[in-house]
């Protein structure tokens, strides 16, 4: 499965069970994930492999550093004031990003 193929079911998960930027948890009591926990969440059900989620993290820190974030996902994910909408943005652009590489 392509990285911008399983970056489009994290998304998923994130809009239909919630985001969430608890510190070091990948999801919270109701459920919500953070961008890692979508990713995992997304291969748990089936949609690609663990090397899919490492090609697809890659592809959200290309991102994140074309954005001018030098730090990892979850330090960003967690960022004070850092909102749902926040993440989903990040998830459409890197998707883009992917996509338009063949990925």
């Amino acid at each position: 499965m392509r990285p911008s193929v399983h970056l489009g079911y994290a998304r998923q998960i994130l809009t239909e069970w919630g985001w969430q930027n608890t510190p070091y948890r990948l999801r919270n009591a109701r459920g919500a994930r953070c961008l890692c926990g979508a990713m995992l969440t997304a291969h748990r059900l089936g949609y690609g492999s663990l090397e899919t989620v490492d090609r697809a993290g890659a592809w959200l820190i290309t991102e994140l550093r074309s954005q001018g974030w030098t730090g990892l996902i979850g330090p960003w994910n967690r960022q004070p004031g850092r909102t749902a909408s926040d993440a989903l943005s990040l998830l459409d652009a890197t998707i883009r990003r992917a996509s338009l590489a063949g990925h």
